[in-house]
């Protein structure tokens, strides 16, 4: 049995994440193992996951997928870079993924590979670092383009969400040298988005033109039970934590200036920081966190059906999989350590819920097992 996986949000999982995981399954058989590294609580863009990770892994079963497990945070809530690189790290370390699905919107896998090659040869890198010196007002992401374009003078230099991703996950399969082979899927201009879907679900709207039908009623469970999860309701909570701060810096300053968290966050913005860097920056520092480990030491099930439960027991057994939580002492120490930096952030997100759900317990969660297709 083929191993394909996916490193994903599914926040929320729409039609074109079902559509991708279809065009997987004709390229190979029915029996590829679908495998979904999905984003814990907090996600790339510095914001809450939509629903709790358990909730999200349960629409990936019903979406297609057949195994769910967890890029914990803060790996899942890290720039592109990082983001990519715990990812491939993570999915090396099972010992058994083939291959490594991502989409593009305008370029082939050749072209996605050889911009990766470039983007970590010495020259590109000694480059760029002179550079930098020279223009430190420059923006990291203006100023690695700009490098690019002048090394290379190439057409493609990757701008768009999804393009970036996939540069990033090239770089870090050849830079980790390993056997996973990328498998790169032009994505198509359907009108299928997460950031669509969201802000449908946001304004209480009708998405079943952009969710899959199997999908639809997790969705308007969590719709019944309050909503979805919110960074605005932990407003006085990030106001409060920034003005009482010890450090006197930009967030500090934006916090006592600011009424609210929209006139914070666009009080901290400048040139040289993105809003999703900010907004990554208030949970890191509500979370405690010092810095990004180099990589993750463990993962968590998330859900499975049966062809995701075969697989599992073709991981290496070296690679902790925690399959409920309350068992995390049983893991090595620093793997300890990174799942209590992954408890505190689930914490934090619980507080992001609506009523009724905030005291959820992440250490009495269990996988959610699908046993639909053994009748």
């Amino acid at each position: 049995m083929k191993i394909c996986a996916i490193i994903c949000e599914y926040n929320p999982f729409h039609r074109g994440h079902a559509k991708q995981i279809a065009q997987i399954r004709s390229l190979f058989d029915e029996e590829v193992c679908i495998l979904s590294l999905m984003s814990g609580c907090f996600v790339q863009r510095g914001e809450p996951a939509l629903l709790p990770p358990y909730d999200r892994a349960k629409t990936a079963i019903a979406g297609g997928s057949d195994l769910v497990l967890e890029l914990p945070y803060p790996f899942s809530c890290a720039p592109a870079e990082v983001f990519a690189e715990s990812g491939v790290s993570l999915l090396t370390s099972l010992g058994k993924v083939d291959h490594l699905c991502f989409g593009s919107e305008r370029e082939s896998g050749e072209a996605i590979e050889a911009c990766a090659r470039r983007l970590l040869s010495k020259t590109f890198e000694e480059t760029l670092s002179a550079f930098l010196k020279m223009h430190p007002d420059l923006s990291f992401p203006r100023a690695r383009e700009a490098v690019y374009r002048s090394l290379f003078q190439e057409d493609f230099f990757p701008t768009r969400p999804n393009e970036i991703l996939a540069v990033e996950y090239d770089k870090a399969l050849i830079r980790q040298r390993s056997a996973i082979r990328p498998l790169c899927l032009k994505r198509e201009n359907d009108g299928f988005s997460a950031t669509a879907s969201r802000a449908v679900l946001r304004q209480g709207g009708d998405a079943s033109s952009l969710l899959p039908t199997s999908v639809l009623p997790l969705i308007e469970q969590a719709q019944k039970q309050g909503g979805f999860a919110d960074l605005q309701r932990i407003e006085s909570l990030i106001l409060g934590h920034f003005r009482l701060s010890e450090r006197r810096d930009r967030f500090f300053e934006a916090s006592s200036r600011a009424e609210d968290l929209p006139s914070f966050f666009a009080a901290l913005a400048d040139k040289n920081h993105t809003a999703a860097h900010d907004r990554r920056e208030v949970i890191h520092r509500l979370c405690a966190l010092d810095g990004y480990e180099k990589i993750p030491l463990y993962t968590r099930l998330l859900a499975a059906n049966r062809r995701g439960r075969a697989a599992l027991k073709t991981f290496d057994p070296a690679f902790p999989i925690l399959t409920k939580p309350a068992h995390y002492t049983r893991l090595p120490a620093e793997a300890q350590k990174q799942f209590l930096t992954d408890l505190r952030a689930s914490r934090l997100y619980a507080l992001c819920l609506p009523k009724g759900r905030r005291n959820e317990n992440l250490l009495l969660a269990s996988p959610f097992i699908d046993t639909t297709d053994e009748a």
